[in-house]
């Protein structure tokens, strides 16, 4: 493939552009230029089809590597045997979970010594680099001045070379950090967007796209690896990715009911548009699979159908998906659980909520967690392309050395969060438009707070004190320069505390778990369920004086269409709302035919609901009034403090959206309120009212209610003291965490918390849900 002139379409010249440069079209899939306002690549980095549009390009990498082998073979004497190896040839992944440092043959290594139809010869290595042959136009610097793909450049001069041993040495130190994320990414993500992508999709643990950032930018550095323009060139890239796809197999045998779900198309693509939305159908451009069709997500769900499997699947019967589960999860546990190993399919069902007491002789050790006890991480949180290029945020437990260049390896060093950028934002098309996107990663703290800090306990009263003295943190860019703090201002630190696999249920509840949603297996009657919840949440709002004149809605993302939502009409009260009269309404405002009779729509809440849906694939449900309360401290254009408990479910969980400017009747102004709220559950919007959304309605009404009680809480108490002449108190940072990581969460403790609403309103109306018998009701009260 190396050997193939670089105009060859089917040469790995052309293979590795198709990520990033040249931005050219490849194998007339879309126009001869890229998508205006996009970034000039095919590939959909930030997006919910992150995972499977890599599939098919490794797929399609395999199919070629394994046409060359079979026309190699031939040259043999012994020519069927040598064919039939070649057949059964699969891309090689590099598993940086178990053994983060590739083999010399891999890294350092500048021939190898194989097996010719001559006998024994040294051959130049393919995996080492690959050597650019003209090096393209259309290459910004330091990349024109380089005739080989480097990792880990020395410097940005044309005669600079990889920096093999430094990226050795801090691959090593990484290594705990990315096996523990591995490990976390597979027992404890259950939801696609937290699973397929780093935009702020919740969560408490890194995507398969934030790990995967981290590999590129450690191998890269400021070269070619380190940056999605180039990374397609450097040989290491598929093995990286072959892996990534291998994950996501092991992921998906684990969660085999989940996929691919609607979310923003981020950055855009070559064929994307950066405003729209993607989804299980979205063409995956430029695969095809057809003379007249692309590959798309939904047709991705088993590689088998591609060709391959992997080493995990191969002894399994595949016919039996629960079985195959179990498997996989006794699999995964050996590979990645180290000393840490949880269940991965269900929680403990009676952890230890309290103190974690240890024999202060033994000490205290990072597998403690796994009898249920505290997990510690650090969300971090920042704005992409706020430096211009790939960096990294370096989180320290105890004294940060002064020599920037001996962070990465020291002994203080937790882990780091990897932002894979282009280095080049100019020939980004979108970077500018994009500025404001926020990525999120995490670092566990577990094994540095056992190593070092001699404690006798993971419990807060214990750590959360800790951890305020010798918390650091650092940025570095792709070269390992320091950089300013002052220079990434958008940089958030959150330390959080969770028990292992978050069970919040057997914290809060004896003798049982908290119930969670109904469970269908018909599409409509799930459909008429949440026609019937949302038109009862209606009329809660009503009764609690929450509808005022026209202003008010609540949307419910439509479970069959989900690029459509229902709404209720304008002009009806809320407390008169009935399932009959929703409208469903599309992203383009038209008003569909399922609709109720009354179908006037209100514009403010399509522009504002209509962007949080698009933006956010997770939200199933948004609220938004003119509540009393929500509209008094609106008015002060500030934050919540957490000054009570039930204030605390919204520590650093809500937002403030200053740019008030009258009716919201653009769309412009809603997607700003959109990126506004994040990945948040709640946006404050400055002399206007208050915004919930959630993953349920259920959560999403709780919520709301609690918010306008939690804003007139704070108006009584900061009144009151302000008239005393004292002040108001606020939780301390841990002890607020610590709370929101019970009242915050929107399963089970948000739903749960909703029932009773619903409750007593059925048992003034006498009216409830007839579910069919193939509906799983568990615990719903």
């Amino acid at each position: 493939m190396t050997t193939l002139l670089q105009q060859d379409k089917l040469s790995f010249f052309q293979i590795g552009g198709i990520h990033g440069l040249p931005y050219t079209q490849w194998n007339g899939s879309g126009d001869t230029e890229p998508f205006p306002q996009s970034w000039g690549g095919y590939c959909t980095h930030g997006t919910v089809i992150f995972p499977t549009w890599h599939r098919p390009y490794v797929a399609l990498f395999e199919q070629l590597l394994q046409q060359h082998a079979v026309c190699i073979a031939k040259q043999y004497l012994n020519e069927n045997r040598w064919i039939a190896a070649a057949t059964s040839l699969r891309a090689p992944y590099w598993d940086w979970a178990s053994n983060i440092v590739p083999p010399p043959e891999v890294l350092e290594l500048e021939e190898l010594t194989i097996t010719t139809p001559r006998g024994r010869e040294k051959v130049k290595n393919p995996l080492l680099r690959y050597t650019f042959d003209p090096i393209d136009p259309s290459f910004p610097e330091p990349y024109d001045a380089w005739k080989t793909t480097l990792r880990r450049p020395t410097s940005k001069d044309a005669n600079a070379t990889s920096n093999t041993k430094e990226l050795i040495r801090e691959l090593e130190a990484e290594a705990v950090n990315i096996r523990a994320s591995t490990y976390s990414l597979l027992s404890r993500v259950r939801t696609w967007p937290e699973f397929s992508n780093h935009a702020e999709n919740g969560g408490s643990t890194n995507s398969i796209e934030s790990i995967h950032d981290s590999i590129h930018v450690m191998t890269g550095g400021d070269g070619h690896m380190g940056d999605p323009a180039t990374a397609g060139f450097d040989p290491l890239f598929f093995l990286h990715h072959s892996n990534i796809d291998r994950l996501l197999s092991l992921w998906s045998a684990l969660n085999p009911s989940v996929w691919v779900t609607p979310g923003s198309a981020a950055d855009g693509s070559f064929t994307i548009r950066s405003d729209s939305v993607v989804d299980g159908l979205t063409d995956l451009t430029p695969f095809w699979n057809s003379q007249f069709s692309h590959w798309v997500s939904t047709q991705t769900t088993d590689t088998v159908q591609l060709g391959y499997t992997y080493p995990e699947f191969s002894d399994l019967e595949l016919t039996d998906p629960s079985k195959i589960r179990l498997e996989i999860a006794r699999k995964v546990s050996e590979l990645y659980g180290g000393t840490a190993q949880t269940n991965i399919l269900a929680t403990p069902s009676t952890p230890n909520a309290g103190d974690v007491s240890v024999d202060s002789k033994d000490g205290l050790h990072p597998g403690d967690v796994g009898a249920g006890m505290w997990d510690w991480t650090v969300r971090v949180r920042f704005k992409k392309y706020e430096l211009g290029g790939s960096f990294q945020v370096l989180i320290f437990v105890g004294p940060v050395p002064e020599d920037c260049a001996e962070w990465g390896t020291c002994t203080t060093y937790a882990g780091a969060v990897h932002a894979f950028v282009n280095s080049v934002a100019a020939r980004c098309r979108n970077c500018r438009q994009q500025a404001d996107v926020e990525i999120q990663g995490f670092v566990n703290l577990n094994e540095a707070i056992a190593s070092r800090a001699g404690l006798g306990s993971f419990a807060p009263r214990e750590v959360a004190p800790y951890l305020t003295r010798e918390l650091n943190w650092r940025v570095q860019r792709g070269n390992r320069t320091s950089v300013a703090l002052s220079e990434l201002p958008s940089l958030e630190e959150i330390p959080m505390s969770l028990p292992d696999n978050d069970d919040v249920s057997a914290r809060v509840v004896k003798g049982g778990t908290l119930p969670r949603p109904p469970v269908f297996q018909d599409k409509n009657e799930e459909r008429e369920w949440l026609k019937f919840r949302l038109a009862q949440a209606f009329r809660i709002f009503g009764s609690l004086g929450y509808d005022e004149g026209l202003a008010g809605h609540i949307t419910v993302r439509d479970n069959i269409r989900p690029d459509c939502f229902w709404v209720n009409p304008m002009g009806r009260h809320f407390s008169l709302i009935q399932p009959e009269d929703l409208l469903l309404v599309d992203h383009d405002a038209n008003i569909l035919e399922e609709s109720g009779p009354h179908k006037l729509l209100n514009t403010a809440a399509f522009m504002i609901h209509s962007e949080i849906h698009k933006a956010r694939s997770d939200v199933m449900c948004a609220a938004h009034s003119h509540s009393v309360y929500g509209r008094a401290f609106s008015a002060l254009g500030k934050e919540l403090d957490p000054i009570t408990q039930d204030s605390c479910a919204f520590y650093k969980d809500h937002a403030v959206y200053s740019s008030f400017g009258g009716l919201v009747l653009d769309a412009n102004e809603g997607a700003a309120i959109a990126r506004t709220i994040g990945n948040k559950k709640a946006v404050i919007l400055q002399n206007h009212g208050i915004l919930v959304a959630t993953a349920c309605i259920e959560a999403t009404l709780h919520y709301y209610i609690a918010l306008d009680k939690s804003c007139m809480v704070q108006l009584l108490a900061d009144a009151a003291a302000a008239g005393t002449g004292g002040r108001t108190v606020k939780a301390a940072p841990a002890d607020a965490l610590n709370s929101y990581s019970i009242v915050g969460k929107v399963f089970p403790v948000g739903f749960f918390s909703a029932l009773p609403h619903f409750q007593l309103l059925e048992k003034k109306e006498g009216v409830s849900f007839k579910f069919s018998e193939t509906a799983t009701v568990t615990h719903l009260v």
